[in-house]
């Protein structure tokens, strides 16, 4: 399977535990490309690269850094699985915009990935350090290709309920002048 890291490199993205969990699969069943931006925490990304080393991934292990949207398009449309399950994210447009290309998640269920992720629908949800859990998946997903185009499917629909930025940002205004109105209400009841 090709599995698709995308997300500026650090420690926070869990890109290292990643690797851990990866390094305890046959290598026969996965090749992970990492993309995204290197100049956040070089040190950071210093250690990315030993460890890659270390666990004696190279040939598994396609470290591209930050891309140009047509290099990006071209990696998304060549993958199978968006691969960040250790990543705290907020928000992850970046998993959004895999999914916009049918990529399912692989993704934490620390943070809000929650909110666009159903669990065995379009994507999986991994605990916080649960390696076994990923590399269980991936195992299957190379197994099971109809299922992984089952999941796919899936996140391409996720993708197409979700709002686009405009639509996004309307939303955002409504609730927050209805905050406002709610404030003023109370204290204008007083």
């Amino acid at each position: 399977l090709m599995l698709l890291f995308l997300g500026n490199i650090l420690p926070r993205k869990g890109l290292i535990p990643l690797l851990e969990s990866l390094h305890g699969l046959d290598k026969e069943f996965w090749y992970l490309r990492i993309v995204g931006g290197t100049d956040f925490d070089p040190a950071h990304v210093r250690k990315v690269r030993k460890r890659i080393s270390a666990l004696d991934m190279e040939s598994t292990v396609d470290f591209l850094g930050f891309l140009e949207d047509t290099e990006l398009i071209e990696v998304l449309k060549t993958s199978h699985l968006f691969c960040m399950p250790f990543a705290y994210e907020g928000f992850g447009i970046a998993m959004l915009e895999a999914m916009s290309f049918g990529l399912p998640a692989l993704a934490s269920k620390a943070g809000a990935a929650g909110e666009t992720v159903s669990d065995g629908e379009n994507g999986f949800l991994i605990s916080c350090g649960d390696g076994r859990s990923v590399q269980e998946i991936i195992r299957k997903l190379y197994h099971d290709r109809s299922k992984l185009a089952e999941l796919a499917a899936n996140a391409r629909a996720t993708f197409a309920r979700s709002p686009d930025w405009q639509e996004g940002v309307i939303r955002i205004e409504c609730f927050l002048m209805e905050l406002v109105a709610k404030k003023n209400n109370r204290s204008s009841s007083r």
